[in-house]
């Protein structure tokens, strides 16, 4: 009788181990499929041209320009980029940077504008700037 049912319990842990070692195996798995799609995913949206939108200003002050300078938002900006900043966009709380020549973003800097355009990391690479309707 005791024969009987070590090998009862033997065989129960074994069967209940190939169940937890199988289920573990698909978990991760499943995990690295999901995480590479998403990597995938992410690398076909940065070439798809995308709409941002936020206000137009340099990549030194962000969204908070001094004001012991006594200068709008356009000309801090401006200023900054005199002195090697570059542009970029404040969109909330996020700060992209801005990479491509346009004359118009000198117009409007400290401006709502609307910039279409691929992200990559975060810089946008700039193929058209609007300024936003008031």
């Amino acid at each position: 009788m005791q024969i009987r049912r070590f090998w009862f319990h033997t065989i129960g842990i074994s069967v209940v181990s190939a169940v937890l070692l199988a289920v573990s195996v698909a978990l991760v798995s499943a995990t690295g499929a999901l995480a590479f799609e998403q990597k995938d995913a992410d690398l076909a949206g940065a070439t798809q041209a995308r709409t941002f939108s936020g206000v137009l200003t340099d990549a030194h002050c962000g969204a908070r320009h001094s004001s012991k300078s006594h200068l709008s938002a356009g000309d801090c900006a401006r200023m900054c980029l005199t002195q090697g900043a570059t542009w970029a966009l404040v969109d909330g709380e996020k700060l992209y940077t801005l990479k491509g020549d346009s004359p118009v973003l000198d117009k409007l800097a400290g401006e709502r504008i609307t910039v279409i355009g691929t992200l990559e990391g975060r810089t946008i690479q700039i193929q058209s700037v609007e300024p936003q309707d008031r």
